[in-house]
């Protein structure tokens, strides 16, 4: 059975909490627990300059044992993020996720501009509401 064409563009979390590279893991852990998110776009001055993910702090603060309190997030942010376009549909963006390993994309137009963020758990929802 061929699925609908489900537009990715629907799925995106617009004005995502975001995180400051200066601000401390704590501080954006706490901002992602209080959005109930799994990751944060970092940005800069208004430009997106990456990403940190509850992966990032698991692997890259827990389990070396630093201190969130003093531990920045440009630190461990991944720096360059996945990114998809919003005119592609759900589909192509789980493909994406797959290929590249992430669980997030970054959403923007055309031109670049950053839109929001889209979280894989919301896609993989998507396509078994599809299924069914």
């Amino acid at each position: 059975m061929k699925m609908r064409a489900v537009r990715l563009r629907d799925f995106i979390r617009p004005n995502p909490a975001v995180a400051g590279p200066g601000e401390t893991v704590q501080s954006a852990a706490s901002l992602m627990a209080n959005a109930s998110a799994t990751a944060v776009p970092v940005m800069e001055g208004g430009r997106l300059i990456g990403i940190l993910t509850d992966r990032d702090i698991s692997q890259k603060v827990v389990a070396k044992r630093l201190d969130p309190a003093s531990t920045l997030v440009a630190e461990i942010m991944s720096d360059d993020p996945v990114r998809i376009s919003d005119d592609r549909d759900v589909e192509s963006a789980l493909l994406v996720m797959r290929a590249r390993g992430v669980q997030e994309l970054i959403v923007q137009d055309f031109a670049g501009t950053f839109l929001g963020i889209v979280c894989g758990c919301d896609l993989c929802n998507c396509q078994w509401e599809e299924v069914l």
